[in-house]
């Protein structure tokens, strides 16, 4: 199989976010390009930061692909570049507030429990044949051929939006492929991580009366059941799921089963929304119902998108995430901004004190405003609760968001009341 023969990356599983766009992904590709350079220095507090300079025409695919020969996902990589790098020809003679995205907060996707993301070479390639097939002609001419870029949308302009974002959604699946495809063996192992299982039981009423009345069951919800089980087996770490779940089934065990199983799947799933490591230097003033952080103070562009996007987010009926910025505080024990060209942004740890962003994309993109809200999420010590793991059997990629309108699970969700109670229970 394609994968089998995969072995240009090293290190650790990368940290990418479910609802990455196309322009993150190419950053990141490009990065870890063959003929990519090391990584430069860190650089903390930048004086300026803008855009990144437009280009008239696309970059070398060298520096842009990790090229495995005969993979059929270079095709896609290479047209998805070259839409976005079209993107940026016709954005360089706009201004600011004129500006084409392929990313806004109405066009984010979201991959809920009951209709996970699922994707491997095959379904990446069938789904761009059919959207190719059906691609204005004025575009293909362009993206596919010798056509070289038009200053503006050859088409109308929603309409060139709207097929310019489906092949940026067809990029980003392949890039995903590529950047993920030499883990897939630690990402078989994160299958045991599935709360599917608990998280469908806990919908059904009357459980337990249905599971100890099992040959009452129609074969439909049997089997839906019986895959619940598994799952939640799996979470358990017991070897042999789904004969020792047939077994108990056939002596009627189902309930029992479920209960055996239960603790464990219940831990497991609430790990996703609870604050395991907790912070230090977090002080909870009662008088103006406030929570009160520190911040290593930055230069004042910086300070300010801090500002807006943290503290606008960190609110809740009434309660408030104040950061206090102190001048010259110790980077190593107060939270801080780090700026790396191409970097994927994350924090160093659970309540960690580095919010690494990258420093090619602008401050004023819907996707990092988000990002420095859901990143700071880290900071205060909240997981991600989002999964992703590989289905060996089915040959698939499997990634959901457990709840779609959480920040810390999606880029469609925002700070909830769970957050604002999880903090008080934490730093109280």
């Amino acid at each position: 199989m394609f994968f089998a023969s995969v072995g240009f990356a090293a290190g650790p599983l990368p940290h990418l976010d479910l609802d990455m766009t196309g322009a993150e992904y190419a950053r990141i590709l490009e990065k870890s390009g063959p003929e990519s350079k090391s990584e430069p220095e860190s650089k903390s507090e930048p004086e300026s930061k803008s855009e990144p300079e437009s280009k008239s025409e696309p970059e070398s695919e060298s520096m842009i692909l990790n090229t495995l020969a005969g993979d059929p996902l270079d095709a896609i990589l290479t047209v998805g570049r070259k839409n976005l790098d079209w993107l940026t020809y016709i954005n360089q003679s706009r201004g600011e507030a004129q500006k084409l995205s392929f990313s806004t907060a109405e066009t984010q996707l979201a991959y809920p429990v009951e209709q996970p993301k699922t994707y491997n070479p095959a379904l990446i390639q069938a789904n761009y044949d059919e959207l190719v097939s059906a691609l204005p002609q004025e575009m293909k001419a362009v993206l596919l051929g010798d056509a070289p870029f038009t200053a503006g949308p050859p088409i109308d302009e929603a309409g060139y939006l709207d097929w310019g974002l489906k092949l940026d959604r067809a990029y980003q699946n392949a890039a995903r492929w590529r950047l993920m495809a030499p883990y897939l063996d630690e990402l078989a192992r994160r299958k045991a991580n599935d709360v599917r299982g608990y998280y469908f039981f806990k919908k059904v009423n009357d459980l337990k009366e249905k599971l100890e009345h099992w040959a009452s069951l129609n074969s439909e919800t049997q089997a839906r059941y019986r895959s619940y089980l598994i799952g939640m087996c799996l979470n358990n770490s017991v070897s042999g799921c789904a004969k020792t779940v047939d077994a108990q089934l056939a002596k009627g065990a189902a309930y029992k089963l479920y209960q055996r199983f239960l603790g464990r799947s219940m831990h497991l799933f609430e790990s996703f929304f609870n604050i395991s490591v907790k912070r230090s230097d977090v002080r909870w003033d009662d008088r103006d119902q406030s929570m009160h952080v520190p911040f290593v103070q930055p230069t004042d562009i910086f300070q300010q998108f801090l500002s807006t996007n943290i503290e606008d987010e960190w609110k809740w009926n009434g309660w408030k995430l104040l950061l206090d910025f102190v001048a010259n505080a110790d980077p190593n024990s107060t939270p801080h901004l780090v700026f790396v060209p191409g970097a994927t942004p994350h924090v160093n740890g659970l309540a960690g004190n580095e919010i690494t962003m990258d420093e090619n994309a602008p401050l004023t993109e819907y996707n990092v405003r988000w990002t420095i809200r859901h990143e700071y999420g880290h900071v205060l010590g909240f997981p991600d609760c989002y999964q992703e793991f590989y289905d060996a059997e089915q040959g698939v990629m499997i990634s959901y968001q457990i709840d779609i309108t959480d920040l810390m699970c999606s880029r469609r969700g925002h700070l909830k009341e769970r957050h604002h109670t999880e903090l008080r229970r934490a730093y109280h």
